[in-house]
């Protein structure tokens, strides 16, 4: 396990980008630096990002500004609290900076408690999940695309590929990734509308296989941008029922379940 956690952190630190994981009351993104997040014990330390309502704040800050924090979530028990703050202008200047003590010591007693469904709620998820924080591939493997050929797209719009991950032979239930790499930038179709948001160029998606009723499942998602920056995390895992019956994921499905 030490040793899956220091592979896992070291693929997370390739990751200093701000990544929106969740939006707030469909207005407001809320972002992660993977590469800051630090396991403290049942706490985990990292930073996050997002817009400043200007309505809450008394206008007191230019529009466009930003909230950065270093938060500590406790994965055991309904339990967030900043270890430090600041609010960044549109051009980066910070108008507001505070500190409260450092991660590693920060009492959360006294944090803010949550209740399931929030968004606090949804930042312990990502936080104290490995599989869900840690990025399914490296960038070095998307820049070379070092994946396995499946398919075209229906559209013809791109391309498919896959890559298997390490299932028992015997394990009925499996795993594997899937990569789309469109051939030109595509709008991220989120539930809300939000500005500045680029296009992204390749989806990373983890896909659950249930070799004996023949299901799948997805499990998580990623969204590339151009650069192969990671600009969303989606771990929703909405199920495939729509596509399941597609070609390329049919012809998946052998390849996964017939292996040895």
């Amino acid at each position: 396990m030490e040793l899956l956690s220091a592979i896992a952190q070291m693929r997370r630190s390739q990751f200093t980008e701000w990544t929106i994981y969740e939006i707030e009351n469909q207005r407001f993104p809320q972002f992660v630096k993977l590469s800051s997040i630090r396991q403290l014990g049942d706490k985990v330390a990292a930073e996050t990002r997002f817009p400043v309502d200007r309505n809450t704040s008394g206008q007191k800050f230019p529009e466009g500004s930003y909230r950065e924090s270093l938060i500590v979530v406790d994965c055991k028990r309904p339990r967030l609290r900043a270890a430090e703050s600041k609010v960044v202008d549109p051009s980066g200047k910070v108008l507001y900076a505070y500190k409260w003590a450092d991660p590693a010591v920060l009492d959360l007693s006294s944090g803010t408690a949550f209740a399931p469904g929030s968004i606090e709620a949804a930042t312990q998820g990502i936080l104290c999940d490995e599989r869900i924080q840690t990025p399914l591939v490296d960038k070095q493997d998307l820049a070379e695309m070092r994946f396995s050929s499946l398919s075209a797209t229906a559209a013809g719009d791109g391309e498919i590929y896959y890559a298997r991950t390490q299932n028992e032979p015997h394990d009925r239930g499996r795993e594997v990734s899937i990569v789309i790499q469109f051939h030109s930038g595509q709008e991220l179709a989120l539930w809300a509308k939000l500005r500045d948001v680029p296009s992204y160029r390749t989806q990373v998606s983890r896909i659950g296989v249930n070799c004996d009723d023949g299901t799948m499942t997805e499990l998580k998602s990623e969204y590339y941008d151009p650069s192969n920056n990671l600009i969303y995390l989606n771990a929703h895992g909405p199920a495939l029922s729509d596509i399941q019956a597609a070609a390329p994921l049919a012809v998946l499905r052998r390849i996964v379940c017939d292996a040895k």
